[in-house]
């Protein structure tokens, strides 16, 4: 018996469990574990981060849209310009043709709008007052004014606004192909007609000759072919547009 208890403080002196101590269950080896492996929390290496989790389809994508956004801000012109007719310097006239002798005329009071963007012309407006007419005897003025032909009281102005410039790469610089609608005597027609536009540093200038039919917008009145008056309007336009300095 003495024996005995000698050994058991022997066993409690160096740290031992006791020979007779079966093994520990497993709530009390977790609590024997480590103070540090208990409180060393689990890291999930398989975690992802925000950044990782974004699909690379919509990365893509955003990348796709910035991308599109540049090239769409570089396709935007960089300068562009508004100016306005200097009708002192600029005409808008008429050659009527007869059997026996023609007829020319131009109007006195006009109104002309041109844009460039990155020196380039984009878009032209004409506006012309008919009852401004003036030609070259003057009875024949007014007989234009008259319902025979312009019928300003009913249709007092005309107007031309071009809806493409293109320039023709075939020909010499500062050549365009004009396409447009033009509105005379209450009827609107497609026009397409080239014409020459010169821009300089002080100022741009824009001519052109084109033919039009006096019938093809409602101006055919009795006694139009006993007069000998031929169908075919030339139309004669010189206008010059000054730059901002």
């Amino acid at each position: 018996m003495r024996r005995s208890i000698l050994l058991l403080f022997a066993w409690s002196l160096l740290g031992c469990d006791r020979p007779d101590a079966g093994p520990k269950s497993a709530p009390e080896a977790k609590q024997a574990a480590e103070p540090g492996e208990r409180d060393s929390p689990t890291v999930d290496s398989a975690a992802a981060t925000p950044e990782d989790s974004e699909p690379s389809s919509d990365r893509a994508a955003e990348a796709g849209t910035d991308s599109g956004a540049a090239e769409a801000a570089s396709a935007e012109p960089t300068t562009s310009e508004a100016l306005e007719v200097d009708r002192s310097q600029s005409k808008v006239g008429f050659a009527v043709a007869r059997a026996t002798v023609g007829h020319v005329g131009h109007f006195k009071q006009f109104e002309s709008k041109l844009r460039l963007e990155d020196g380039h012309p984009v878009a032209l407006e004409i506006n012309v007052e008919l009852g401004s007419v003036a030609a070259d005897r003057k009875g024949l003025t007014q007989h234009l004014k008259s319902p025979d032909f312009f019928h300003v009281d009913q249709f007092p102005s005309a107007s031309f606004a071009a809806e493409r410039i293109t320039p023709k790469t075939d020909a010499e610089p500062g050549s365009y192909e004009v396409s447009g609608t033009m509105r005379l005597h209450g009827v609107t027609q497609e026009l397409e007609f080239p014409a020459a536009i010169d821009v300089e540093a002080e100022r741009v200038v824009g001519r052109a000759t084109l033919e039009i039919s006096a019938k093809a917008f409602g101006i055919d009145y009795e006694g139009m072919e006993a007069e000998l008056a031929e169908d075919a309007v030339q139309l004669e336009v010189e206008l010059v547009f000054p730059r901002a300095s």
